[in-house]
């Protein structure tokens, strides 16, 4: 079961470990797991879109904790095959050097191989990139906007929930999806 909760962005400071442990702040103090795994066992992922932080959590945040305005509800995360969606993700499209390092790649394409088995036909209609200080280097965070066709909704479904690619900490791999409204 997955909650999508909004939360405006100015009650959330960005910056990096501290909006990471902000966002955390959020959840019961009971999550499963130890200090270090308690964000990926529960599924715990988030992106700055605009005037607001959207957090997807497998754990409905504590209603108490949530700053006013915030609204949790529960996302569609089942989709059918062959069904075109629109999504948006935030990523960190990075591809490792064997020989050490990283280098910044396409976003539509890094997308395209991160969703491949799940989505085909990617297609990005809009980008932005930021950069958040995670303490040690910067990380890129693209926002994306795009579309795509369902190839396997079991695999969409874990990817929506568990989130793509790295940097999960620090606001990168959440994607959220509709189906697309095709005009008669």
């Amino acid at each position: 079961m997955t909650y999508l909760t909004r939360v405006p962005a100015e009650r959330i400071e960005n910056h990096g470990e501290t909006f990471h442990q902000m966002v955390m702040s959020l959840f019961p103090e009971t999550l499963p797991g130890d200090v270090g795994t308690r964000r990926s066992q529960s599924n715990i992922l988030f992106m700055v879109d605009g005037p607001n932080v959207i957090i997807s959590s497998d754990v409905q945040p504590d209603p108490d904790k949530l700053p006013s305005p915030s609204a949790t509800i529960r996302p569609r995360t089942e989709f059918a095959e062959g069904s075109v969606i629109r999504f948006r993700a935030a990523v960190n499209p990075i591809a490792r050097r064997r020989t050490g390092g990283v280098r910044v790649v396409d976003t539509e394409t890094w997308l395209a191989e991160k969703t491949a088995g799940a989505l085909t036909h990617v297609t990005v209609h809009t980008s932005r990139r930021t950069t958040v200080d995670s303490g040690r280097s910067p990380v890129i965070v693209d926002t994306v906007d795009g579309e795509a066709v369902v190839t396997d909704p079991t695999q969409l479904a874990r990817l929506l929930r568990t989130g793509i690619g790295r940097q999960k900490p620090f606001g990168c791999g959440l994607m959220m999806a509709t189906t697309k409204e095709v005009a008669a």
